[in-house]
């Protein structure tokens, strides 16, 4: 018989919604089952591996990583995210003991039984408690994340996510500004507003401008947190939320808006509901309000029906846009996807080179945008010292990490600070004057 478990490793893998949900299930294993946290797989009695399942090579890489815990130590390894929705059979033959994919009702209680064997009776909770768990704290326990919604309703022809998450649902407004409540007296600073498809949270609570709602809701919270968005599908939002974000100094000037083409026939061939004028109109929209704010993507290259030209026009308008930088993803084939089921893929060779020359391009924008913050004040949040403790990592509003030098420990963690860089040079930032932030 198997000794009780003493400890515990969590690997995340993918996207920050399973992130969030990672560390979730490590919260849920230190302080409900009295595990504790160990920070190497091979130390820990139990492993829990959230997967991803957007491209083949995650899913490569998710059957390595348990093959490697299972040869490397002693753990029970437990599969959970995506990839374990998608296609549990695999992931138990590569070694996985438990695998309980998004599909799973009360997956906590199937853990426990699974570790304790405790034949302890099923949770009563509410239809959304099983979807979204309890708030999120990251390691540097300055920031959390706060998973608000979960599903999607969309369909892209690429994409796998709708049929392993399902339909879109959000947990209930009053759940969060909860849970945010909690949070502040928690001390978290920040919270990350995390979703499938956050900008259609609410829908299926009757709201058609849900996320709106919430984020006017957040505005009022207490003055000493802020509030940074996750992902969003920008496309039919009110113009009124990105005035809100960009005017409140509760939320963190910067947008990730994914794109994936910028050709109107590759955006129809992958069945994504807007098109280039659209999304055009909200990032300019965005830019207007200050240079200052910082605006992200979402490109996939080598889509099937992809041409040389198609590729051009999403260069060129990259080029040319107020986009600071661009996560570039080769298009991988998923099974069950309408796209993997109509065309053959592109050459390998063409499109490793689209996405060299774009994660270049991509390169240059960031440094480009770095290059306008020189010289303008920018609030930061401390996280935490650094090994040696003469410096400390920051991050400000607008997505810019940073080591400041604080050798003589004149900032706390965990604090708000006004800082003014005065270069951007070899890729590092030279901080020309930090001041305690008032009144944020």
């Amino acid at each position: 018989m198997r000794a009780q478990p003493q400890t515990f490793h969590v690997v995340a893998m993918g996207c920050k919604v399973s992130q969030y949900e990672a560390q979730a299930l490590g919260a849920y294993l230190q302080h409900q089952l009295g595990l504790r946290p160990v920070p190497r797989p091979d130390e820990a009695d139990v492993v829990v591996l959230q997967t991803c399942t957007v491209t083949h090579q995650s899913d490569r890489e998710a059957r390595k990583l348990v093959r490697r815990f299972k040869r490397d130590g002693r753990a029970r390894v437990i599969v959970t995210g995506c990839y374990a929705q998608r296609a549990p059979a695999e992931l138990q033959e590569a070694g996985a003991d438990l695998v309980l994919g998004h599909g799973v009702r009360h997956r906590t209680w199937h853990i426990r039984r699974f570790l304790f064997g405790e034949d302890v009776p099923l949770p009563d909770l509410p239809e959304w408690a099983e979807a979204f768990g309890p708030p999120a704290l990251r390691e540097d326990r300055t920031r959390a994340y706060l998973k608000v919604h979960d599903g999607c309703d969309v369909f892209c022809s690429f994409c796998i996510i709708p049929h392993v998450r399902g339909p879109g649902r959000s947990l209930p407004l009053d759940e969060v500004l909860r849970r945010v409540e909690a949070l502040v007296e928690q001390g978290i600073r920040e919270i990350i507003l995390t979703g499938v498809n956050l900008a259609s949270y609410g829908r299926d609570l009757g709201l058609t401008d849900g996320l709106l709602r919430l984020c006017e809701r957040l505005d009022g919270v207490a003055a000493d947190v802020q509030f940074r968005l996750s992902s969003l599908g920008a496309y039919d939002l009110d113009e009124r939320l990105f005035e809100l974000v960009c005017a409140s100094p509760r939320f963190a000037p910067h947008f990730h808006l994914p794109l994936q083409s910028a050709s109107d026939r590759v955006l129809q061939d992958m069945r994504r509901p807007y098109r280039l004028r659209d999304y055009d109109r909200i990032v300019r929209f965005i830019a207007d309000r200050g240079d200052h704010v910082c605006i992200g993507t979402d490109v996939i290259v080598g889509f099937p029906t992809e041409s040389a030209a198609d590729f051009e026009a999403t260069y060129r308008y990259i080029e040319e846009s107020p986009i600071a930088y661009v996560h570039v993803f080769p298009y991988s084939p998923r099974p069950g996807t309408l796209s993997a089921s109509l065309w053959r893929e592109l050459d390998p060779r063409v499109v490793e080179e689209r996405a060299r020359r774009l994660r270049a391009l991509s390169a240059q924008k960031r440094e480009q945008f770095y290059r306008r913050q020189v010289g303008r004040w920018l609030k930061a949040l401390t996280l935490h010292r650094a090994g040696d403790g003469r410096s400390l990592r920051a991050v400000t509003g607008n997505y810019i990490e940073f080591a400041l030098d604080d050798p003589e420990a004149r900032w706390p963690e965990n604090a708000w600070v006004l800082v003014r860089f005065g270069a951007y040079e070899n890729g590092r930032w030279v901080v020309a004057d930090v001041r305690q932030a008032h009144g944020s």
